[in-house]
């Protein structure tokens, strides 16, 4: 079976060299860019996970709140089964994390505003939710809920953010869907062509085959194989 096989793919390169050589070329070129697509798609999509795993919910509290009421917040939303860790931010702590983030317009920017008096920063709730909760949808009626507790003032979840992020996976995955799709019609195409060219080439021999009383099936198999 190997011999015969080998035979054939030999006989082939040697009678059909240059439209053998296209054709192997052609479908080398195409189903690299078909691994290359995949490969990249794949690679984006998980740096995209990596990204969408770092969504979290911040609930700013209001000014007047007392520290009972935010120890009695903290616990309602402990008991949330969408809720994996909760961490608190006091005013001069948010002061000094915006600073930080503006710490290139020169050092000691905003000291003023560290003491609790003049800070108008407020102090909040760093809410990271379970994994199987980081879709669009799950975030948004999640925030909702949260915002509605006492002493909350308001949220943020980044929602264009998550809007884009959603939108940017839908369209990686078409684009892959397209393009690969696109690339194999192409190569059912050469491959079609490359058989009728060979079909043509040999068309006296097939003729002579099938009047000495070759079967169909013994006409057809050095084509498969090719």
């Amino acid at each position: 079976m190997i011999n015969e096989i080998t035979k054939i793919i030999s006989r082939s390169w040697r009678t059909h060299f240059w439209t053998s050589l296209a054709t192997t070329g052609v479908l080398t070129l195409s189903f690299s860019l078909i691994l290359g697509t995949l490969l990249f798609s794949t690679n984006l999509s998980r740096l995209l996970t990596v990204w969408g795993d770092e969504i979290q919910i911040t609930l700013y509290l209001k000014d007047d709140i007392s520290t009972q009421q935010r120890q009695a917040l903290d616990v309602a939303i402990h008991q949330e089964s969408s809720v994996s860790e909760v961490k608190y931010i006091d005013k001069v702590q948010a002061a000094q994390s915006f600073e930080k983030s503006l710490s290139q317009l020169g050092p000691g920017f905003l000291s003023a505003l560290r003491t609790e008096k003049e800070n108008p920063f407020p102090a909040s709730l760093q809410i990271s939710l379970l994994k199987k909760e980081k879709t669009p949808e799950r975030v948004a009626i999640i925030a909702q809920r949260l915002q509605q507790m006492p002493g909350v003032e308001d949220s943020s979840y980044g929602q264009e953010w998550i809007k884009n992020y959603n939108l940017l996976m839908r369209a990686i995955r078409i684009v892959t869907i397209v393009l690969i799709s696109v690339i194999l019609v192409g190569c059912l195409f050469t491959v079609s062509n490359a058989i009728r060219a060979t079909l043509a080439a040999r068309k006296e021999e097939i003729e002579i085959l099938e009047l000495v009383g070759a079967t169909a099936k013994n006409i057809r198999r050095p084509f498969i194989v090719e």
